[in-house]
Formats: structure tokens, C-alpha cells, sequence
């Protein structure tokens, strides 16, 4: 990749100010940022990516010390910035009392707001040169995978942005953990690379915790309703238990065309497959991290390619497992093996 020129990142500042549309890259996924202390501005994020109302964007600012800039003091907010100086720069997101500088706009009419500090080097030197804080939420058409290259981004947003910084791929390739906080008691209301584990060894006597309700459209947190992550093709999620049916089906699986995702070879039981249908599109990845930052970016190439149906095996709950788990059945709108089977005519004879 070209380094990116520094003029480049001071016209995009001023855009910004302007009340214009800026891509830009974070370590997570690409954002779509603005003036979060302009209403018409952050409206118009919502225009372009044709985003509910009722979706809240994450607030970027440049370092831990300016959240008091955007957040409300008192108990929360000292909790909250004890996090981000233990996390941050980095992939979590504190939702805190919001400053009367954030419009309800940017908050979807809630009292409170979503901050994050990115550790992506552009993305710091743009809020720097802003000046202000920056409301983004991907930098995608809504409902489509969250794009984590700057190809990625133009394909779904082409002329609808004003400016683009081009970061290279992103670190990590999902959203970023989304926490609330409330006494000595840290919820997670979105998973990312942050476990709850992570959260509770870097800080001594918090306790994190995952939220029951990750539907729930008062929690502040971005991404919990509507339709999320999914590519045109059918998402199937697949378990260790399926090994068998899908020895089974192969007919089926040879009329389909079908591409498989396969994490930590020896225990997929997607591996068995490649056997079965041999010209299906695979890709291989180490563990759960890798599959990550690549799944988003092959999703989007599979819709290109003409790929109907993408089976992926359904990772474990563990570090970052847990966020792949959860954006996996978004895309996947939750079905299993068994629920496609049931859905698709019978074979051919």
C-alpha cells in the first residue's frame, strides 16, 4: 500500500468540519465518520447508509482524556475511563451519559452515548486534525458485511461519501466490544476482540458480564437490531454434531453452489466435505482470530463470485470465538444445518 499522504488527512479533517463524509480506516472495520457534534451532518450517515433511526453511532475521539468532552461526569464515566486506560486505543467501546454537545441524532434519542478511542494510526491523526469528536458507523450500505479494506467501502458506498483514507486492511475485521458500566459491574452488549475474561484480568475487582437481552434497542449499543452482517448468499452454521448429515447429503451439497470456511482443520467437520464436493470455494484459516479479520472481506468476494450458500462451522465461546459466534448468527439469521436442508427442494435424480 501507498503511504498515505499527510495532505490528505488535513483535507479530510477539514471535510469533516465542514459537516462532510469521511472513510476511514480503524483497527476493527471501516468507519463512516462525522462531526458528531453536528446534527445535520450525522444525519446524513444515516441517509446514505440508509441506517435506522434507532441505531445509535459509536463517538471516536482522539485520546482517553477527552471523553469528559463528550460524556457526562459521575460514577460511570470514572468507571468508563478506568476501562479505556486499561484498553484503549483500542477495540472497545464505553457507553456513558452523554454530553449535551452530542445531538440525539448521533445517541438515536438515547441519554447516553457510545465513545471509543481507535488505536488505527489514521484514524488518530484524523480526529486530531478534526478537532472534534467523530460519529461513524461502518462504512457500508446497512444490513451488508462491515468492510475492512477501502475497496470494500467504495463498492457499497461509491459517491456517497466525500473523502477516503485509505488505511490498508484492518487488524482485526469485526466491531469492536461494546461494554456498559454500572457500579464495579461491566456489561457487554456487543462482543469483540475484548472478552469478558480480558476485561476482568486487566482490571482487579470488576466483573464483566455478557447481557442477556442483546436485542435490546435501550441499551445504547450499535448493531444489536436489524438485519446485520450478511453477505446475499445464505449463511449455514454448522456444528461438530453435523459431521454425519453432512456425509449424507452429498447430492444435495453437489447441486448447490456452495462455499466452506474452515477453522482449526483437524476438528472442522466441514473438512470431510472438501472430499465430497471437491470444486466447492474453501477457505482455510489457523483459529478464530484469522477467520475474523478475513470473514467480512469473503463474504463480500463469495456475492461476487455467485456463491449461494456459505457453510461455516460454528466457533467456540472463547476469546474472540465469542464475537465471531455472535456475528456469524446475525449472518446467518440463525440457521443450522438442518434448518437450510428443510428449506431447499429435494435432490435431483
Amino acid at each position: 500500500m501507498t503511504p498515505l499522504d499527510p495532505a490528505d488527512i488535513v483535507a479530510a479533517a477539514r471535510t469533516i468540519r465542514e459537516g462532510g463524509l469521511v472513510v476511514f480506516p480503524t483497527e476493527t472495520v471501516y468507519g463512516l465518520g462525522v462531526d458528531a457534534t453536528n446534527a445535520q451532518a450525522a444525519r446524513r450517515v444515516f441517509e446514505v447508509k440508509g441506517r435506522p433511526p434507532d441505531n445509535p453511532l459509536i463517538v471516536h475521539i482522539a485520546s482517553t482524556d477527552r471523553l469528559r468532552s463528550v460524556a457526562q461526569p459521575g460514577a460511570s464515566c470514572d468507571l468508563a475511563e478506568h476501562l479505556l486506560r486499561r484498553f484503549a486505543p483500542g477495540p472497545i467501546t464505553v457507553v456513558v451519559p452523554k454530553a449535551a454537545c452530542i445531538p440525539g441524532v448521533v445517541t438515536a434519542g438515547l441519554d447516553t452515548v457510545a465513545v471509543r478511542v481507535p488505536r488505527h494510526p489514521v484514524a488518530r491523526r484524523l480526529i486530531e486534525e478534526a478537532d472534534v469528536p467523530i460519529a461513524a458507523p461502518s462504512a457500508n450500505r446497512s444490513g451488508e458485511p462491515s468492510p475492512t479494506t477501502i475497496a470494500m467501502a467504495r463498492h457499497s458506498l461509491g459517491d456517497r461519501a466525500d473523502r477516503y483514507l485509505d488505511g490498508g486492511p484492518c487488524d482485526i475485521g469485526i466491531e469492536s466490544t461494546v461494554v456498559s458500566v454500572a457500579g464495579n459491574v461491566v456489561t457487554i452488549l456487543r462482543p469483540g476482540a475484548i472478552s469478558a475474561a480480558d476485561i476482568e484480568r486487566e482490571t482487579p475487582g470488576i466483573t464483566a458480564a455478557r447481557s442477556a437481552d442483546l436485542s435490546d434497542s435501550s441499551t445504547g449499543s450499535p448493531g444489536l437490531r436489524h438485519r446485520h452482517y450478511q453477505p446475499r448468499a445464505r449463511v449455514v452454521e454448522v456444528t461438530d454434531g453435523d459431521r454425519s448429515i453432512l456425509e449424507s447429503v452429498a447430492t444435495v451439497l453437489h447441486q448447490r453452489n456452495v462455499a466452506l470456511s474452515i477453522v482449526d482443520d483437524a476438528r472442522d467437520p466441514l473438512s470431510a466435505v472438501r472430499a465430497i464436493i471437491p470444486d466447492a470455494r474453501v477457505r482455510e484459516y489457523r483459529d478464530a482470530a484469522e477467520c475474523a479479520r478475513h470473514l467480512y472481506r469473503w463474504f463480500t468476494e463469495l456475492d461476487s463470485e455467485g456463491a449461494d450458500t456459505i457453510l461455516v462451522r460454528r466457533p467456540e465461546s472463547v476469546g474472540i470465538g465469542e464475537a465471531l459466534r455472535d456475528r456469524l448468527c446475525r449472518a446467518s439469521g440463525g440457521t443450522t444445518l438442518a434448518d437450510w436442508l428443510r428449506s431447499i427442494p429435494e435432490p435431483l435424480e
